[in-house]
């Protein structure tokens, strides 16, 4: 488990790690049902930042507006992915594996790494 409602800590959901980095904040927006949208991405501890043009199928959330952040594993270096949606006025988290086709193969991140 990578989230553990007891606890707060996140974990690395690929080898389980506890030493974890936030690297990049990525806040999906756009109108409801929309087929595409903006995404800004913000790369955290620089500020910087960019603005793209994306399919809604990358946003976490199915409808409305979604956030992402990516969070780099010190052991295995792959990322989580720490996502927060609104679904039928709740608000719901959820950790997984950040989805690779949002990054390159490279384990050090860059915003020319983001494919989105």
């Amino acid at each position: 488990m990578v989230f553990n409602d007891t606890e707060e800590q996140i974990y690395c959901a690929h080898c389980g790690g506890e030493s974890t980095h936030q690297r990049v904040l990525l806040w999906f927006r756009g109108g409801e049902d929309q087929e595409r949208q903006e995404v800004d991405i913000i790369r955290l501890g620089s500020g910087h930042k960019a603005i793209k043009d994306v399919t809604s199928h990358h946003n976490p959330s199915a409808r409305r507006d979604g956030i992402m952040i990516g969070i780099q594993c010190e052991s295995c270096e792959e990322w989580t992915a720490l996502t927060v949606v609104q679904h039928k006025g709740a608000t719901l988290k959820d950790v997984k594996k950040f989805p690779n086709e949002l990054l390159n193969r490279t384990p050090r991140f860059d915003e020319s790494d983001l494919y989105v």
